[in-house]
């Protein structure tokens, strides 16, 4: 059984997600090689599947302030 990872390497996999998905939407060179722009018909998945991390992240922020602060 793995350990549990600890709030701030769970901030750090938010982080990457957030990456990848930003990576996916608009392309450029990512840690495997160039990533292509998403095509215009998967835009709108790409930008959704942004957000929802963007909104993970932030609220993986806010909670490790409120428990630290």
């Amino acid at each position: 059984m793995s350990k549990p990872l600890s709030p701030e390497a769970q901030a750090l996999l938010h982080a990457g997600l957030m990456a990848d998905r930003a990576m996916r939407l608009v392309g450029g060179q990512g840690l495997n090689g160039l990533i292509p722009p998403a095509h215009p018909d998967d835009f709108s998945d790409c930008v959704k599947q942004l957000r929802f991390a963007v909104e993970q992240y932030n609220n993986h922020i806010l909670s490790m302030n409120r428990h630290n602060g």
